[in-house]
């Protein structure tokens, strides 16, 4: 450390400054660490050494993977768990995917999803029992399988056995794909839907549900689609959100009443307004659902009496259905469970009373607050058939 005195004139007078200078001296400055500081930024960090490449692309990528996977003895590691864990047994059940193409991201989610689970139950000690699957049966193999639509020009048999074959060769392919992800199972063995052993197991499950009671037959709506000619789960259903369905307004003339709804009605007709998207169910109709907990109004239009959800009496299309109405009086929601209606549409001739019905699927934000129900049509009204003991006839399809 230095001190140097300076003597400088200031406003004519002479003034003393001093000043204090440190030098760090050769002994202090490591010639090593000055090189080191002149190379790139990234030199002077800390990280982790490597032999993994920054970046792979094309085919040395799956060199790569292949390597990795044969190093890492993947294919070995589900056999030694078994062979050398003491724990408890962990079982997982594989919900299978279809053999109907090749992996793609949802294949990836699910495998990765459950070797996380497998191999932290493994972690923990405990003898880890995975079998993987495969789905062998349905649509989606069966359009991959015949394209074109031609199915059903061909014999029954022709088609499984051009599905048996698409289905073993996805299989194969696939399995593949997973194996070289690393994924926990025990690959030797898969399950498939089509093997005749799980056949026959199945067909012994089946008949032991059966003895027992468990399997009943009986009636229930499903999504139908006219191009495939199969039954679809609702998942595999596309909406189109942009398409506007037509809908109907019908009043049924109601033959039965509460005590109060027939002395406010006196000798006036009294409707109850039901609105619609499926008007070529009506002829199916067994039933009027209304909601217990909805306040409702009884409204004069035309001549007669409306029952209409007080909510929406200002609705457009209600004020266009009933011009001019006025409301009369409310009716609690409850107190229509005392109505009933003649079937506007019949069979033969032969007329049918039918009831109001409580529905907790009925709501008031949009239509008339009435729902127009046919059994055979639609789960809500399917439900609401069994749980009064409704007759499931349908006169469509």
């Amino acid at each position: 450390m230095i001190y140097r005195h300076l003597a400088v004139v200031f406003q004519g007078k002479p003034t003393h400054i001093t000043v204090r200078t440190i030098s760090t001296g050769r002994c202090l400055l490591d010639s090593k660490l000055t090189k080191e500081l002149s190379k790139k930024y990234s030199k002077t960090l800390f990280l982790p050494k490597t032999t993994f490449p920054m970046k792979v692309e094309g085919k040395k990528r799956v060199e790569r993977d292949r390597e990795i996977f044969s190093c890492c003895q993947f294919n070995e590691q589900y056999a030694w768990q078994r062979q050398n864990r003491t724990g408890e047994q962990f079982i997982l059940h594989d919900g299978p995917p279809y053999a109907n193409g090749s992996p793609h991201l949802g294949h990836a989610v699910n495998k990765v999803l459950k070797d996380i689970t497998v191999r932290f139950q493994c972690g923990q000690g405990k003898r880890v029992h995975f079998v993987p699957g495969w789905d062998c049966h349905g649509l989606p193999i069966e359009m991959k399988a015949v394209k074109g639509g031609k199915s059903g020009s061909l014999p029954t048999d022709k088609v499984r056995e051009i599905a048996a074959r698409f289905a073993v060769k996805t299989v194969e392919e696939q399995k593949d794909q997973f194996m070289s992800w690393g994924i926990l199972a025990d690959w030797s063995q898969p399950y498939l839907t089509m093997s005749p052993a799980y056949v026959k197991t199945q067909l012994d499950k089946f008949y032991s549900l059966y003895s027992s009671g468990y399997i009943f037959r009986d009636f229930m709506p499903v999504w139908w689609s006219p191009s495939s000619r199969t039954a679809l789960a609702e998942a595999e259903l596309e909406y189109n959100n942009n398409h506007q369905s037509r809908a109907v307004y019908l009043r049924l003339r109601l033959d039965t009443m509460s005590e109060r709804m027939a002395g406010l009605a006196g000798d006036t007709p009294v409707y109850g307004l039901v609105w619609t998207t499926t008007a070529w169910s009506i002829v199916a109709n067994k039933a009027v659902c209304f909601n217990p907990k909805v306040l409702y109004s009884l409204v004069r239009s035309m001549g007669s009496l409306y029952i209409v959800a007080s909510s929406l009496i200002e609705d457009k299309g209600v004020a266009a259905a009933l011009p001019g109405l006025v409301e009369v009086s409310t009716i609690q929601g409850e107190e229509l469970a005392m109505c009933s209606y003649m079937r506007p549409l019949t069979v033969g001739g032969d007329s049918e009373r039918c009831p109001f019905l409580p529905g907790g699927h009925v709501t008031s934000s949009s239509g008339t607050g009435l729902v127009h129900t046919a059994p055979a049509h639609g789960q809500d009204d399917f439900r609401t058939g069994l749980e009064f003991g409704l007759r499931l006839d349908c006169m469509v399809g």
